[in-house]
């Protein structure tokens, strides 16, 4: 309650009365039901002297009267009062009165008050926002490209027609130039006496100046019976200023015990510019284009009258004409486009509902106090969430008891356990503990967890500011610049913006680590999981985040309300907190956690338990809380993480089907990559070892592992129609075993090795107190059982297809071209084929008289010389065709094993072993000795691959099968047609033929006797 001195000229007064209930809280208990007014007129008014007179009445005597003329004054309009005094004169000695006293002297005295009307026509108040000639704070108004402000002035005219021209004048008080002046758009006014009437400018100007300050003025003239035009009336003028972006917004009529006074006397302080919409302004200026001139928009609180007979929320909630739109709708779409709603909420539930408020927010009423309950909410039933948002700066938690002459904090909650996506949290994107939330609680209910009393929530690219604490009243808020509780002039202060992409929830957005190493997260709560540490440790404590300018504050508490130490090493019992800041994560906090405790042999208690509060906030307000709770166990202490280390066990069977394939680089770090053949049977089978795996807290001699947990991914065939993401876990407990063992079925490459897949394997180890490592990675491509291995290839030099055999011996000469992968190829040859399947003892044997010969083991490149005595297969008379066997070997001929033959020609030896001349004369030795070294031999090798176990059949054709297409004939006239074709004459072929064949051939026709 105060006093204020206004002029209340030309205005409509409304009185209202509040009556304060007693102690329990119910109206009229005291007796004060109600009040009444009879026929009551209240005026006031301010006189100055305008006149004096004086006359002398002489001769009257007692009980005569007498009229008298006293002057004749000169009256403008207005209201006058005129004092009528007598005097009587007792000082003349010859009356019989002469020094007598009057008896009652106010007799001598009279008043009388009257009006004179005024001729001229009066201005009445002008529709401009009543807050610009504010005693408090003036405000400012807004300039919008789109949006102009129209203007109107009622009229009242004098007690005399008249014919009259309003006009409307603009000065830039900035630039002290006139930058507008123009009649009423409905002038001009011919009005009767007393006649009202409004005056309108729509939308007259826009070419307001950012920042200037304008004088507005609105003025009348009246033409004269003569024609002449002279002002008339009073002249009205407001100064204001306009912006094109203001502070805030406030959306209310006036209200209650100074509290828009508190609030427009932050917002000066502080030097923030405002407009106060009163609900006849909604409908024009509450709207899209003028909001997004402002940063904020202020519901304050309302209390009973704006509530009830005032409809605040039902006004708030009416859809406009204009556009569609109801104010609530407007600040939902305010605060997506960047704006920020402050609302102040008191215990009137049923005029919130229903929907009345933006994203139809509900509240709990906790108004209920009498004899025998009280449900308000106390001082000691709030918890303040977040001590350190900058909302909460200068504020003292103490300082809530004395609030509200320290009856109550708060008469409702906000509720935020709505769960429709249109509702509160959920509009937010949940809460912060929510990977994309942002809606935080900054003080709420104990016992009702889900009451909010201050909450923020961003929007968009903005958000709003909920509480349901009288912020506004003077016993509750100090002024800004206050040290116990400035909450008002903090919450006009802060504005919401979008959370920084990068700022999710522990363990996405943000790490809390403990020595350099960030402990797991717990699925089910989102924070962090329990950590034992040894007793008496030293711990340092820092935050990983690429968000910049953000500041993280520490805090300790009892975990099981026993008592425990704090950041300085002092005690702190249950319900005390130790905090400390931290400005920067290059500078980790560090902590010392030991409860005393003489039993121990650390001299420091087992089972002490902290609890460890991280909050996390960037100088635009945006928060990450998260916890961690620490308990001293010496058993189950885990400084350290384990390391997983994983190897493929070594097997003779398996060695030749695996081969490194190079590394790949993953985080930094290289690993291997296998490929693996698989073998004749589909499949192959590899064992794995994580012997090596370690904890480095364990005990000397043990390696402190509790579980191997094997997984394997993306093992699917290359060409596979729907490959699965999905893994395989294995787990292993080490007490059973450090071994596993893994069937690789599906081809992930395909045949020419183009595309292929690899087939990841993951080793993780858990150690005894459930701490993991880092993953061990291998990774396998796996190919078919003849991937990469290609049959020997061999290039035979001797003997030649032209050369003839007269030797003793046969020199079969080469080199291995390729295939012999692993150096272990070996060629044998003999004159037999059933000798190359001969034993060892048996080959030996047949090596010794020249019948079978062998290679050493060849490599790629190499080359090789192996002879055989042939000189028991030759004829004294007729030419001999043989054959030589080779086998081409490749390891133990699991692999590969070729068969090949040479099929060579040994000419008649004619009793001379030393293969002397032919009977046939000179001219046939010619012949022979010519095409012989040119002809007479033919080779012929045909080669047959035998692959893995395969068949070793050899596939042979008959010596004349190369003859270019001449299997069908005789011998005699298929050699005369090769050596037609080698360039010899056909009838000294023919003559060569028939004469050293003939008798081969007579005895090939006989039957070969």
């Amino acid at each position: 309650w105060r006093d204020e001195c206004t002029t209340l000229a030309g205005s409509e007064l409304s009185l209202t009365w509040r009556f304060q209930s007693n102690e329990d809280g119910i109206n009229g208990n005291a007796g004060l039901a109600g009040f009444g007014i009879d026929n009551i007129r209240i005026e006031e008014f301010t006189f100055e002297f305008d006149g004096n007179y004086t006359e002398e009445v002489n001769g009257l005597d007692a009980r005569e009267s007498s009229k008298v003329v006293v002057a004749n004054h000169d009256f403008s309009s207005g209201i006058y009062r005129i004092d009528a005094m007598t005097m009587l004169d007792t000082t003349d000695p010859s009356t019989a009165w002469y020094n007598a006293t009057e008896v009652n002297l106010p007799n001598n005295i009279s008043s009388i008050m009257f009006s004179i009307a005024s001729a001229e026509i009066t201005l009445m108040q002008p529709d401009v926002m009543e807050c610009v000639t504010d005693i408090t704070y003036e405000c400012v108004y807004p300039i919008d490209d789109q949006s102009v402000h129209s203007f109107s002035v009622p009229l009242l005219n004098g007690v005399i027609d008249g014919d009259y021209t309003l006009t409307m004048s603009i000065k830039d008080l900035t630039t002290n130039q006139q930058v507008f002046e123009q009649n009423a758009d409905n002038g001009q006014f011919s009005l009767e006496p007393h006649q009202r009437a409004w005056a309108n400018w729509t939308e007259p100007f826009n070419s307001w100046a950012d920042g200037h300050t304008y004088n507005i003025s609105f003025s009348a003239e009246v033409t004269k019976e003569d024609g002449t035009i002279e002002p008339s009336g009073n002249v009205r003028f407001f100064i204001i200023t306009f912006y094109d972006r203001i502070d805030v917004a406030i959306l209310s009529n006036p209200t209650d015990q100074n509290r828009l006074q508190m609030v427009k006397s932050d917002l000066e302080d502080m030097g923030m510019s405002y407009t106060q919409m009163r609900l006849d302004n909604w409908d024009e200026y509450a709207t899209p284009s003028w909001l997004e001139h402002y940063d904020k928009v202020l519901l304050p609180w309302q209390t009973d009258y704006n509530v009830y007979y005032g409809d605040y929320y039902e006004k708030l909630a009416s859809t406009r004409s204009s556009d569609g739109l109801s104010v609530a709708d407007t600040l939902e779409q305010f605060m997506v486009q960047g704006g920020t709603a402050q609302i102040h909420l008191g215990p009137y539930r049923d005029a919130y509902q229903p929907s009345n408020l933006p994203f139809g927010m509900d509240i709990a009423m906790r108004n209920q106090v009498n004899f025998t309950e009280d449900n308000r909410i106390l001082s000691e039933d709030i918890t303040i969430v977040d001590p350190f948002h900058p909302i909460m700066e200068n504020v003292d938690p103490s300082a809530f008891s004395a609030i509200n002459g320290g009856t109550h904090v708060a008469l409702s909650g906000l509720d935020t356990a709505q769960v429709q996506i249109t509702q509160v949290p959920q509009v937010c994107g949940g809460r912060i503990s929510d990977p994309s939330g942002t809606f935080h609680t900054l003080i709420r209910d104990n016992t009702y967890e889900s009451q909010s009393l201050l909450s923020i929530c961003n929007r968009g690219a903005g958000g709003m500011i909920v509480t349901t604490i009288d912020v506004e009243n003077p016993s509750v808020t100090q002024s800004f610049g206050g040290e116990q509780i400035p909450i008002l002039s903090n919450l006009l202060d802060f504005r919401l913006s979008p959370y920084p992409v990068e700022f999710g929830i522990a363990g996405e957005g943000y790490d809390l680590t403990v020595n350099g190493q960030s402990p797991s997260i717990d699925s089910i709560t989102g924070a962090y999981s329990t950590m034992y540490i040894k007793s008496n440790s030293d711990l340092s404590f820092d935050y990983v985040t690429n968000v910049p300018g953000v500041i993280a504050d520490w805090t300790l508490s009892s975990g099981n309300n026993d008592s425990v130490t704090g950041w300085d090493g002092a005690i702190i019992d249950a319900g005390e907190i130790s905090h400390t800041q931290q400005s920067a994560p290059e500078i980790p906090t560090l902590g010392s956690f030991c409860v005393a405790n003489t039993s121990s042999n650390t001299g420091c208690r087992i089972g002490a338990e902290w609890l460890l509060t991280l909050y996390l906030h960037d100088e635009d307000g945006h928060t990450r809380i998260t916890y961690i709770r620490l308990v001293t166990d010496d058993t189950l202490a885990d400084e350290f993480r384990p390391l997983a280390s994983a190897s493929i066990m070594s097997n003779p069977s398996t060695s030749e089907f695996i081969e490194m394939d190079g590394t790949k680089t993953v985080a930094g770090t290289d690993w291997p990559i296998y490929r693996v053949r698989l073998t004749e049977t589909g499949d192959i089978s590899l064992a794995f070892t994580a012997e090596n795996s370690t904890d480095p807290d364990a005990p000397e001699g043990e390696s402190g592992i509790e579980l191997f947990e094997w997984k394997v991914f993306f093992d699917y065939p290359w060409d596979s129609q729907s490959p699965t993401l999905e893994g395989h876990v294995f787990q292993v407990p080490a007490s059973v075993t450090d071994e596993w063992t893994y069937t690789f079925r599906n081809l992930t490459s395909n045949p020419d090795g183009t595309l292929e897949n690899e087939i990841r394997v993951e080793l993780i180890v858990y150690d005894k107190a459930g701490k993991q490592s880092e993953k061990h990675r291998m990774y396998f491509i796996v190919v078919g059982e003849d991937f990469g291995d290609d049959p020997p290839l061999v290039q035979f030099t001797a003997p030649r297809p032209t050369d003839s055999q007269r030797d003793d011996l046969v020199v079969v000469t080469g080199n291995l071209i390729s295939g012999a992968e692993n150096g272990d190829v070996k060629i044998e040859v003999a004159l037999d084929e059933a000798v190359l399947d001969y034993s060892t003892t048996q080959k030996i044997t047949q090596s010794t008289i020249g019948k079978f010969n062998q290679s050493d083991l060849l490599s790629d490149g190499d080359t090789f010389s192996l002879t055989l005595d042939i000189s028991d297969v030759y004829d004294e008379v007729t030419g001999v065709a043989a054959k030589i066997y080779i086998r081409i070997t490749e390891g133990d001929g699991s692999r590969y094993v070729l068969s090949e033959t040479i099929d060579i020609s040994l000419v008649p030896r004619g009793g001379d072993s030393g293969g002397g001349e032919s009977s046939g004369g000179e001219l046939s030795t010619t012949i022979i000795a010519g095409i012989g070294g040119a002809i007479l031999l033919v080779l012929v090798v045909v080669i047959t691959l035998v692959v893995r176990g395969r068949s070793r059949g050899q596939v042979e054709t008959d010596t004349v099968e190369q003859f270019g297409g001449v299997e069908t004939m005789d011998p005699v006239e298929a050699y005369v047609q090769q050596m037609v074709a080698s360039g010899y004459d056909e009838q000294q072929a023919r003559a060569y033929a028939e004469q050293y064949y003939a008798s081969y051939y007579e005895q090939q026709r006989r039957g070969g006797a």
